[in-house]
């Protein structure tokens, strides 16, 4: 202070001097800092020690769970887990633990599926192989291993070719190529045939069926193959084509034969028609003419002439109908449709000019169109209406009728008469050639005419039968197709 300021009110000659330090108070101060640095370390260490050891007590059972998921995803199932800390960790270790159960339930089903897979593929009898896209060997089974002489070993990552394949078959078929399309486009040989070879060089026919195996992007992994030898049913095959040509060149020089027959047959049907119809001639002439010019003859010596004249007719007309039935086998069919009432109503009337036929009731129903050759249609209405009406001209009011009835569907043809009938024990032989039924010198005929419709049926591919009784009638039912 000022002590000579106006403000004070007395005069004051006496100075004081006041000194101080304040080096107590910085030594106080930095006690106290140091204190205070010396507890904040103190904290500070106890802090991070109680951290450490909370994070090593959270962290070792993570820590040891892993280590067990580790075992577990190493392949050991039956590893057990440290039993763990906390809810949040027990929560953890069961969801583990039974994903691994669930997984260890997997993994068995899949190996039980493997090995039934294994133990079928390796004990089937047919040839099992899988092959890559190269053609190369990338699995083959016992069977196959013991039918082609390979092991595994010698044939696993070989190529078909050369090893189990041929490059050329027997035929000098190339297989090479075969085998190298089927690896790149195996959807064209699902099911395919080809000789193969045998480690000693024997040769065998397989047949096999091919699939294909892709992965998970959808390109071609492996082509599997399944074969079964054919070996004998190839042998058997060329012995059936050895047997079919052998058998080809026997019907060709058949064929020949009965060409050459049937050229001596229609010569000889010829000779018979000129040589013997000559002389027939003649004698039937020669008798007419004794009759009629020898008119005062004994009546037996007259009886003897007309049988001359009669027989000699009866050969001549014999040796037509033998004729014409040796030559319908030798007729081509000209086929047509035709409408069978204007041949029927034909031949009736020619039929009814005949002497001895003007009292026959002839009765005509209805007749469906076929298809049929219309001469030898006709040749059978003639000689069906003629046969009926000679076997039933010993009734009273004899009746003839022409008609069809329905059969399963179709229209079948019958030729009716009310005479004496037959016994249908006798019904095998009345189409045979020269199968007479009844007495000769009653009822003429040569006994062809019903063989001749037999055959024509038959060429026409139809059927016909009889139906008769003793004194009943007969009724003969046919078809044309």
């Amino acid at each position: 202070m000022d002590i000579g300021n106006d403000n004070y009110g007395s005069d004051l000659s006496r100075i004081i001097e006041l000194t101080y330090t304040d080096r107590p108070v910085r030594e106080a101060l930095a006690s106290s800092v140091s204190s205070s640095l010396t507890l904040g370390l103190l904290a500070l260490v106890g802090c991070a020690a109680l951290a450490v050891i909370t994070v090593r007590r959270l962290t070792r059972p993570i820590g040891k769970m892993v280590e067990d998921v580790n075992a577990i995803a190493g392949g050991n199932l039956d590893h057990p887990f440290t039993p763990p800390i906390g809810e949040e960790m027990i929560n953890l270790e069961e969801s583990v633990s039974s994903m691994v159960t669930r997984l260890k339930d997997t993994i068995t089903r899949l190996r039980a599926s493997e090995e039934n897979y294994r133990t079928l593929v390796q004990s089937a009898n047919s040839i099992i192989l899988r092959t890559d896209a190269g053609g190369r060997v990338t699995f083959i089974n016992d069977y196959a291993q013991k039918f082609f002489g390979y092991t595994a070993a010698e044939i696993t990552g070989k190529n078909l070719i050369g090893t189990i394949v041929p490059a050329l078959d027997s035929t000098g078929k190339d297989l090479a190529a075969k085998i190298h399309d089927l690896s790149m486009n195996p959807g064209n040989y699902e099911t395919s045939e080809n000789e193969n070879t045998r480690k000693d060089g024997s040769r065998a026919w397989i047949a096999w069926t091919n699939r294909p195996l892709y992965d998970t992007q959808g390109n071609l992994k492996e082509i599997l193959s399944v074969g079964n030898d054919i070996s004998r049913l190839k042998q058997v095959e060329q012995e059936i084509q050895a047997l079919n040509s052998e058998l080809e060149q026997r019907v060709a020089e058949r064929t020949r034969q009965l060409v050459d027959a049937n050229r001596n047959l229609e010569s000889f049907t010829y000779s018979v028609s000129h040589d013997l119809r000559a002389p027939l001639r003649a004698i039937s002439g020669y008798s007419t003419i004794l009759l009629q010019e020898l008119p005062d003859i004994p009546e037996k010596d007259r009886r003897y002439l007309e049988m001359v004249r009669r027989n000699a007719h009866g050969m001549g007309k014999l040796i037509d109908d033998l004729l014409q039935f040796s030559r319908l086998g030798q007729q081509s069919l000209h086929k047509v449709m035709l409408d069978p009432a204007p041949v029927a109503w034909e031949v009736i009337r020619d039929l009814r000019k005949e002497p001895g036929n003007q009292g026959v009731e002839f009765r005509v129903g209805s007749l469906p169109a076929c298809q049929a050759d219309p001469i030898l249609f006709r040749q059978v209405i003639i000689n069906l209406l003629s046969n009926a009406v000679k076997f039933s001209q010993i009734r009273d009011h004899p009746v003839v009728e022409i008609g069809s009835v329905t059969e399963n569907g179709r229209d079948v043809y019958f030729v009716r008469d009310n005479g004496i009938g037959f016994h249908m024990r006798y019904a095998d032989k009345i189409f045979g050639v020269f199968q007479r039924l009844h007495d000769e010198e009653r009822y003429e005929g040569t006994g062809v005419g019903l063989a001749i419709v037999h055959r024509i049926i038959e060429l026409h591919g139809g059927s016909i039968r009889v139906e008769s009784a003793p004194d009943k009638g007969t009724t003969f039912f046919f078809t044309f197709d």
